[in-house]
């Protein structure tokens, strides 16, 4: 479920056999199985993303197996001084609508160290992610819930559709590559 060669996967969602309802110290330091579903880490994905350009990919697919894509050129998170906010997130291409724009400049958020006003995002969506003060248009760390019903607490794009994602992958790639 690739796009071409020189991708790191930095995040998979495919069956929930992870829970992404973790801390921030799990969150910096990255979680998971990298052959099943994981997150890379904040702190990896931050020196990555500043050491140069990358260009970032988000792979889509529903339960109806309908595939869609998101891609951004120029994409980079901050430091955890910066509580690792999207820096960065340049022009968007694809078929899915952009749904991560709504959540550039926000920090990334967990339960336990968040940041949108008045609202822990995080807690009531059991997730880590970069919520902002209405929470998200899209959240690929939410609880993964299988079938095709509507659920306002699951891994959604909303710019396609409310409904639960089956697969989702996020990818980087230097944009020299």
């Amino acid at each position: 479920k690739l796009v071409g060669s020189g991708w790191t996967v930095i995040q998979r969602r495919q069956d929930g056999s992870e829970n992404f309802n973790r801390n921030w110290t799990e969150y910096r330091n990255g979680f998971g199985d990298f052959r099943r579903e994981f997150f890379i880490g904040l702190e990896i994905l931050h020196l990555m993303t500043n050491a140069q350009p990358h260009n970032l990919y988000i792979y889509l697919e529903d339960f109806n197996n309908n595939i869609r894509y998101a891609q951004y050129k120029n994409f980079a998170i901050g430091s955890e001084k910066e509580s690792y906010a999207i820096k960065t997130l340049g022009e968007y291409s694809g078929n899915a609508e952009d749904a991560l724009l709504n959540h550039k400049n926000a920090k990334f958020s967990t339960a336990d160290h968040y940041f949108d006003k008045g609202l822990n995002c995080a807690e009531n969506y059991n997730s880590g992610w970069w919520f902002n003060d209405g929470c998200y248009l899209c959240n690929l760390n939410a609880p993964y819930v299988s079938g095709n019903v509507e659920n306002s607490n699951a891994i959604e794009w909303r710019t396609w559709h409310f409904k639960p994602l089956k697969f989702v992958q996020m990818m980087i790639k230097p944009n020299n590559i």
